[in-house]
């Protein structure tokens, strides 16, 4: 699991970068006036943004997921060291008290 978190974040950060590189790029055909006049330009940018915008919207998702997951695990692992530290052994008795 660890690899795939690991991968989930690589591919969030590399989503994240190169969104920003489609948005510049958009931004210089928006000002570029030959670019302009072709509608077909104007709709790939428009497309480019999109699917980055839904890919980056994934993956936060995803990271949201994977650490509610983290937390619960975290809440579980919590729990059973605290139900396991309850049971103490008297060493001098050899007999067990349970802790309230």
């Amino acid at each position: 699991m660890n690899d795939a978190r690991e991968e989930l974040m690589l591919n969030a950060l590399e989503t994240e970068v190169g969104g920003v590189a489609i948005y510049q790029a958009a931004l210089r055909c928006a000002g570029n006036e030959e670019l302009r006049k072709e509608k077909a330009a104007e709709l790939v940018a428009t497309e480019c943004v999109t699917a980055a915008e839904t890919t980056d919207h994934h993956h936060w998702e995803l990271i949201g997921e994977v650490a509610k997951k983290m937390k619960e695990a975290v809440h579980s692992a919590r729990r059973a060291r605290a139900s396991r530290g309850s049971c103490k052994v008297n060493l001098r008795r050899g007999a067990s008290d349970r802790s309230p």
